[in-house]
Order: structure tokens, then sequence, then C-alpha cells
């Protein structure tokens, strides 16, 4: 590779900051990214690494619309309700009426 740079071991640990390694170690861990830790839940396919203001770190989290958008169906519309994107289902046409006839 030609970006590859190699230093004295002695120079790189311990690695801190969003890196960790001890001495002699032969793998690095992330565990934060610019300062906001990782949270050390288990990374799962389709989940994304989400900032938690709560907790105040990174936390591996489902993406929020795909559930969501698994569960719709032709002409189910989603809406948000002040704290979420919910599925709607139209109203079926035959429960409209105008001026007390049904359309």
């Amino acid at each position: 590779m030609s970006n590859r740079q190699t230093y004295p071991a002695d120079a790189l640990f311990p690695l801190r900051g969003d890196l960790s390694a001890e001495a002699g170690a032969t793998s690095v861990e992330v565990i934060g990214l610019q300062n906001i830790p990782i949270a050390p839940n288990p990374r799962i396919d389709g989940y994304e690494l989400t900032y938690v203001a709560a907790n105040g770190d990174l936390e591996w989290l489902p993406d929020a619309f795909n559930p969501l958008f698994a569960s719709l169906y032709p002409g189910d519309v989603i809406v948000w309700n002040g704290s979420e994107w919910t599925n709607a289902q139209l109203p079926d046409i035959d429960d409209f009426e105008v001026n007390g006839s049904p359309l």
C-alpha cells in the first residue's frame, strides 16, 4: 500500500482518544468518534451508528424507517404524529359522505 506508514512500537502505545490499544497489542479498537464514545452494544446487520443525546454516546440502533416501510401496503400512507412517523391507512372511500350522501 502506498499510504502505509510504519513507526516504532514504543512510539505508538498506548493509544488513547478515539482509539484504544495497549503496548504489544496486535489490533486497535475504535472507541469513539471525535471524542463521542461508542456504546459497546453489539453491531447487528441493518443497524446504524446513531448519536443518542440522552446518553451522550453513539449506539448501534435499528434504522427507524425500515420496520415502518416494511409494514406498508399499497395505498397506505405515513404521517407524522408529532413525535414519530406512523403507518396510517387511508379511509375507505365508502366512508365518505357529502351533504349526508355517500360518494
